[in-house]
């Protein structure tokens, strides 16, 4: 985890603060006492033997999966007067290398740019939980363009022990999951 685990970001808008002196700016919303508030922001990356994936999993869904937020798993670590951005990751984080987990992924244009080559995990389910069936929406043709998809792009990519993971989807090509 070579970018950290958590970022302070906005309490209004979410984007990451700018820390001076004696405050915090956010530059999203031009506001230069900003308060702070700690979210979780993890990378992990996926290979298989065509390529690699950077994945991006956010405060959201870590905090759903593991029913602790940033600034609990903070205190937990390092208490107050420590900068939690130069902490190590809590234990739970570092633990799900090698774990049975299944990542639904968001795509758009936007993650095929040259500066921003990663997915965000929108979900992260457990083993009893189903993956999500892709959506698909009549437009009305009768052609066979491929346009019926409503909106985002997800896949599932089930992690197991050892770092190695069964992709589930047209392609099951096996995946290799380690740290960023």
């Amino acid at each position: 985890m070579d970018k950290g685990w958590c970022y302070v970001s906005c309490s209004h808008c979410a984007k990451k603060l700018q820390r001076t002196v004696a405050s915090f700016t956010c530059l999203s919303c031009n506001n230069t006492n900003a308060v702070g508030v700690l979210r979780y922001r993890v990378e992990m990356s996926v290979a298989d033997e065509t390529g690699e994936a950077l994945f991006v999993c956010f405060d959201e869904v870590l905090t759903k999966l593991h029913n602790i937020r940033a600034y609990e798993a903070d205190h937990l670590l390092a208490g107050d007067s420590v900068n939690p951005e130069e902490t190590h990751a809590p234990p739970f984080v570092t633990d799900m290398e090698g774990k049975t987990c299944t990542f639904q992924v968001r795509m758009s244009s936007y993650n095929f740019t040259a500066n921003h080559q990663t997915f965000t995990i929108s979900r992260i389910l457990s083993e009893r939980e189903c993956e999500p069936q892709p959506a698909f929406v009549d437009d009305g043709g009768e052609d066979d363009n491929g346009d019926d998809n409503s909106g985002g792009i997800s896949v599932a990519a089930k992690v197991k022990a050892g770092g190695i993971s069964q992709a589930e989807g047209a392609s099951d090509k096996m995946k290799k999951a380690c740290k960023a």
